[in-house]
């Protein structure tokens, strides 16, 4: 599928995954698995929700367009490859499929499209093709160059043929950057070349405190385990005096519906109960992560949402403990994603020691306060340091 399958016309679109209109090809997979209904996007879950699709009763299938709008209402660019099966695939059969030729590349990291900060782009790596003993590294800014050249390139898109599968860029990727193009070729020990796609990323305006990507729904003692209650301590130890409870009941323990997801695939889901209580959710830092000075940052960026119905309770922000509050008192009732901009000079100047941040909280009411309160579900995403940040 190449263009935009989802164009900005009605206000059901914010349910739907996030647009790919970057004139490239995408994969888009529909799977039916009673009682849920999955879409992925390059053979990456964006969406999950309830279904009730009784495949044997649909008398008509469309493409692109929503069920009740005229036909081509929708869906602007071309389409290709549309296949169905008899039974519902798994996560890892859709990845499969995704990786379509078999002796390519797959897998890039950073993923094609993205723009990850800084500090978390090299090296880039990639999942080497069937077969594959050598790669052929191509890299630069010209997407059409990279495309079309081979190993006799003298430009310095071609990076030489290696056996790792990463390699870090010689060049400064510097913040702001890109869009960057990349293409691995796969050499066979028999010399055999399997030319690659062309993939592409930016480098952010940003430093990245936690985006909730890297979460999984893989529970403890697993070494594999990286849960999002396991990097934000809520209140599920002390329910008598914290009402927090971060992430889902059951996988996926983030929220990965659209329409609560600002960017990427993942939020963080937090419920607060102020009944005689507090709530509170904390994630610590460590190493480097803690200098909220580097690279000149001068600005917190979180992006949250709320519902309508949920109780008006005032919600901060704190840094080793020293909180700021925002200035709506009725912010957690804000029912779509909004950008809360906060200098770390205020910060600073109620004692915060910027180049040894120990801790982010985001709370609701106030620490240690046994007054009545009430409940509500809050979603949180991208929060990251800027140099210069002008809130929308």
């Amino acid at each position: 599928m190449n263009g935009n399958p989802w164009q900005e016309t009605s206000a059901v679109t914010a349910e739907y995954p996030p647009s790919v209109a970057d004139n490239q090809w995408h994969m888009l997979t529909y799977v039916s698995n009673r009682p849920k209904c999955q879409i992925y996007v390059d053979g990456v879950l964006r969406k999950e929700d309830d279904g009730d699709d009784d495949m044997p009763e649909e008398t008509r299938w469309s493409i692109g367009q929503e069920w009740d709008s005229s036909p081509s209402d929708e869906y602007q660019g071309v389409l290709d490859d549309a296949r169905f099966w008899m039974r519902s695939l798994t996560a890892e059969e859709v990845a499969e499929v995704f990786k379509g030729d078999v002796d390519l590349a797959h897998n890039p990291q950073p993923i094609s499209g993205s723009a990850p900060d800084v500090e978390h782009v090299p090296p880039i790596s990639w999942s080497a093709g069937e077969g594959a003993t050598q790669h052929d590294v191509y890299f630069g800014t010209d997407e059409l160059a990279v495309g079309d050249a081979d190993a006799s390139d003298v430009t310095g898109i071609y990076r030489n043929r290696q056996t790792a599968t990463s390699y870090t860029p010689p060049e400064a990727l510097a913040w702001g950057t890109g869009p960057y193009y990349w293409r691995i070729d796969e050499v066979k020990a028999d010399g055999t070349i399997s030319k690659g796609m062309v993939w592409n990323f930016s480098v952010g305006d940003f430093l990245t405190v936690d985006d909730f990507e890297s979460y999984n729904d893989v529970d403890p003692p697993d070494p594999e385990s990286n849960t999002i209650f396991g990097s934000w301590a809520d209140g599920y130890a002390t329910p008598a005096t914290n009402g927090a409870l971060i992430g889902n009941d059951t996988p996926p323990y983030c929220e990965t519906r659209a329409a609560y997801v600002h960017t990427g695939a993942q939020a963080m889901p937090y419920l607060y109960d102020n009944n005689g209580k507090y709530s509170e959710a904390t994630m610590a830092l460590a190493g480097t992560a803690r200098d909220w000075t580097r690279q000149g940052v001068a600005e917190l960026s979180l992006w949250f949402r709320g519902e309508s119905t949920n109780a008006a309770e005032r919600m901060y922000v704190a840094l080793n403990g020293i909180a700021v509050e925002h200035d709506n008192p009725n912010a957690a009732q804000v029912g779509a994603y909004e950008e809360w901009v906060i200098p770390l000079q205020t910060f600073a100047d109620l004692g915060v020691s910027l180049t040894n941040v120990t801790s982010i909280a985001i709370g609701f009411g106030t620490p240690g306060s046994t007054a009545a309160g009430g409940t509500g579900a809050m979603y949180f995403d991208d929060i990251r340091l800027y140099q210069s940040r002008t809130a929308p």
